[in-house]
């Protein structure tokens, strides 16, 4: 029995390395976090990241422009029948890379905000997920609801996400994994929904995935959560 689930594994892991998915994943901000839960008309605008999975790792890579977005708003103060236009200024990350490296157990994240870089380097965060029996079809595939609950820098997130086990590989947007199947659709309760299109799934052809190179110092997740607290 040993040497049937060895055979096995050493079989599953060949598969594995020896598929390629390619596709874009769109992220559409619904609200802010915190008391501010208003977002501006451009802080809407879904951004694009272009993912790769090849070889038991991946890489989401944001292609869409990022920095200050500042909008003018039409407000009225109802009290006095009185309308008004105030502009407000949000800061977006002008670059973001994850990176996941499934055999060694390796998570990264370069991203700039407002010309500071920060480089996350950690273990692969664990989620605990709850599968449901609930199904749907997104872009043909039959996909299975799964939920879980987390907290980022304090703030507690209802996740639901929509996997496919017919694409067998356990990755997601983000910092997002560990289904058996491929996340296509991803909601944060209240706060954003990412979708994957543009599906591209090879069999027996594989491309290189390697680390990003950053000059920043690596911090843990947690060492990052800490600056907000």
């Amino acid at each position: 029995m040993k040497k049937i689930i060895i055979t096995y594994f050493v079989f599953l892991t060949v598969i594995v390395n020896a598929q390629t998915l390619k596709g874009i994943y769109i992220m559409q901000n619904t609200a802010g976090i915190g008391g501010d839960s208003k977002l501006t008309e451009k802080a809407k605008i879904p951004k694009l990241y272009e993912y790769n999975y090849s070889k038991n790792k991946s890489s989401l890579i944001l292609l869409s422009n990022g920095g200050k977005i500042i909008d003018t708003l039409k407000r009225k103060l109802e009290e006095y029948n009185f309308d008004y236009e105030t502009i407000e200024t949000t800061i977006t990350a002008s670059k973001v890379s994850f990176y996941k490296d499934f055999n060694k157990n390796v998570y990264e994240k370069i991203s700039v905000l407002d010309n500071v870089e920060t480089y996350i380097k950690d273990s692969i965060p664990l989620i605990n997920w709850n599968i449901t029996n609930e199904k749907r079809m997104i872009y043909g595939y039959e996909c299975t609801k799964a939920t879980a609950d987390r907290k980022v820098v304090g703030y507690p997130l209802k996740i639901t996400a929509w996997f496919c086990d017919k694409i067998p590989l356990n990755d997601g947007p983000f910092d997002f994994q560990g289904l058996p199947g491929f996340i296509l659709e991803l909601t944060v309760n209240g706060l954003s929904i990412t979708k994957f299109v543009n599906l591209e799934y090879k069999e027996n052809i594989t491309l290189d995935i390697n680390p990003f190179q950053s000059s920043e110092k690596p911090i843990t997740i947690k060492e990052f959560e800490k600056r907000f607290q």
